[in-house]
Protein backbone atom coordinates (compact mmCIF):
# COMPACT_ATOMS: atom_id res chain seq x y z
CA UNK A 1 0.00 0.00 0.00
CA UNK A 2 1.55 3.31 -1.09
CA UNK A 3 1.53 5.86 1.74
CA UNK A 4 3.59 8.81 0.49
CA UNK A 5 6.35 9.87 -1.84
CA UNK A 6 9.36 12.10 -1.34
CA UNK A 7 8.75 15.47 -2.95
CA UNK A 8 11.91 15.26 -5.09
CA UNK A 9 10.42 12.14 -6.70
CA UNK A 10 13.30 9.86 -5.67
CA UNK A 11 11.38 7.51 -3.31
CA UNK A 12 7.93 6.07 -2.72
CA UNK A 13 7.05 5.12 0.87
CA UNK A 14 4.84 2.06 1.15
CA UNK A 15 3.70 -0.57 3.61
CA UNK A 16 4.79 -4.13 2.87
CA UNK A 17 1.62 -5.88 3.95
CA UNK A 18 1.72 -9.02 6.09
CA UNK A 19 -2.02 -9.28 6.77
CA UNK A 20 -5.33 -8.74 5.03
CA UNK A 21 -7.22 -6.85 7.72
CA UNK A 22 -7.92 -3.09 7.64
CA UNK A 23 -5.24 -2.43 10.27
CA UNK A 24 -2.22 -3.81 8.49
CA UNK A 25 0.87 -5.24 10.12
CA UNK A 26 4.03 -4.88 8.17
CA UNK A 27 7.18 -2.99 7.45
CA UNK A 28 7.45 0.53 6.08
CA UNK A 29 9.58 0.38 2.96
CA UNK A 30 11.08 2.91 0.55
CA UNK A 31 11.29 2.18 -3.16
CA UNK A 32 13.96 4.17 -5.03
CA UNK A 33 12.61 5.36 -8.38
CA UNK A 34 16.02 5.35 -10.04
CA UNK A 35 19.03 3.06 -9.88
CA UNK A 36 18.47 -0.61 -9.03
CA UNK A 37 14.98 0.00 -7.56
CA UNK A 38 15.48 -2.45 -4.70
CA UNK A 39 13.15 -1.82 -1.72
CA UNK A 40 14.83 -0.40 1.39
CA UNK A 41 13.44 -1.07 4.89
CA UNK A 42 12.52 2.14 6.73
CA UNK A 43 10.70 0.66 9.76
CA UNK A 44 10.56 -3.09 10.40
CA UNK A 45 7.98 -4.16 12.95
CA UNK A 46 5.55 -6.95 13.76
CA UNK A 47 3.06 -4.38 15.05
CA UNK A 48 0.24 -2.54 13.29
CA UNK A 49 0.92 0.58 11.26
CA UNK A 50 -1.90 2.93 10.27
CA UNK A 51 0.00 5.39 8.17
CA UNK A 52 3.18 7.25 7.44
CA UNK A 53 4.33 10.48 5.85
CA UNK A 54 7.67 11.86 4.68
CA UNK A 55 8.53 15.40 5.82
CA UNK A 56 8.49 18.15 3.17
CA UNK A 57 12.32 18.32 3.22
CA UNK A 58 12.53 14.53 2.74
CA UNK A 59 14.74 13.95 5.79
CA UNK A 60 12.16 12.56 8.26
CA UNK A 61 9.35 10.04 8.36
CA UNK A 62 6.42 10.10 10.79
CA UNK A 63 4.39 6.97 11.37
CA UNK A 64 1.76 5.62 13.74
CA UNK A 65 2.29 2.26 15.42
CA UNK A 66 0.84 0.31 18.31
CA UNK A 67 4.11 -1.30 19.42
CA UNK A 68 3.84 0.41 22.82
CA UNK A 69 0.36 -1.05 23.43
CA UNK A 70 -1.67 1.85 22.02
CA UNK A 71 -1.27 3.85 18.84
CA UNK A 72 1.44 6.48 19.13
CA UNK A 73 3.07 8.80 16.62
CA UNK A 74 6.80 8.36 16.04
CA UNK A 75 9.37 10.30 14.02
CA UNK A 76 12.73 9.09 12.78
CA UNK A 77 15.28 10.03 10.13
CA UNK A 78 14.33 8.84 6.65
CA UNK A 79 16.91 6.34 5.34
CA UNK A 80 19.64 7.43 7.74
CA UNK A 81 19.50 11.12 6.75
CA UNK A 82 19.80 12.25 10.35
CA UNK A 83 20.36 11.00 13.88
CA UNK A 84 19.77 7.34 14.71
CA UNK A 85 16.72 6.30 16.75
CA UNK A 86 13.10 7.32 16.85
CA UNK A 87 11.11 9.74 18.96
CA UNK A 88 7.56 9.34 20.24
CA UNK A 89 5.86 12.68 19.67
CA UNK A 90 2.35 11.83 20.88
CA UNK A 91 1.28 11.91 24.51
CA UNK A 92 -1.00 8.94 24.94
CA UNK A 93 -3.59 10.00 22.36
CA UNK A 94 -4.05 8.04 19.16
CA UNK A 95 -2.98 9.74 15.96
CA UNK A 96 -3.84 9.10 12.35
CA UNK A 97 -1.62 10.16 9.50
CA UNK A 98 -4.01 10.85 6.69
CA UNK A 99 -3.06 11.10 3.04
CA UNK A 100 -5.14 13.82 1.39
CA UNK A 101 -6.29 12.16 -1.82
CA UNK A 102 -7.70 15.34 -3.35
CA UNK A 103 -4.71 17.56 -2.60
CA UNK A 104 -1.87 15.07 -2.63
CA UNK A 105 -0.72 16.59 0.66
CA UNK A 106 -0.28 14.85 3.99
CA UNK A 107 -1.62 15.99 7.32
CA UNK A 108 -1.21 14.65 10.81
CA UNK A 109 -4.47 14.89 12.73
CA UNK A 110 -4.87 14.16 16.44
CA UNK A 111 -7.71 11.80 17.30
CA UNK A 112 -8.75 11.46 20.95
CA UNK A 113 -9.17 7.98 22.31
CA UNK A 114 -11.79 7.02 24.84
CA UNK A 115 -10.42 5.53 28.06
Amino acid sequence: MVLDWRKDGKYILYLKQTGEQIWISGSLMALPLDGDRKPIPVVKTQFTQIGAAISPDGRWVAYSSNDSGGFQLYVQAFLGMGPQGRWQISDGSAYDIKNGAATGRNSISPARTER
